[in-house]
């Protein structure tokens, strides 16, 4: 009878430990896909002025707002910077 008692226990924290094992890999996955989201859409801005500026997605721009935004004054140089994707997917 005693043995029951600890089989149903072993049981009973074995789908704990499972169901949060579960809960845990939706959240990695949800933090990858928000990475995506915001290396490869493109996005808007507004400027100082109040106009609307299309941006480039981070992860496919070559030079312009990427590398050589900042030089430039490019207002999309300081949106959506690498550091801010890689920090969401370092948690």
């Amino acid at each position: 009878m005693r043995s029951r008692e600890y089989d149903l226990e072993f049981r009973e924290r074995a789908a704990r430990i499972r169901d949060w094992g579960t809960i845990l890999l939706v959240v990695a996955g949800l933090l990858w896909g928000w990475c995506a989201v915001l290396l490869m859409t493109e996005y808007t801005i507004e400027t100082r002025t109040g106009f609307e500026k299309e941006c480039a997605a981070r992860l496919f721009t070559d030079r312009g707002t990427a590398n050589e935004g900042v030089y430039a004054g490019d207002y999309c140089a300081d949106e959506r910077d690498w550091p801010e994707a890689l920090a969401v997917l370092g948690l």
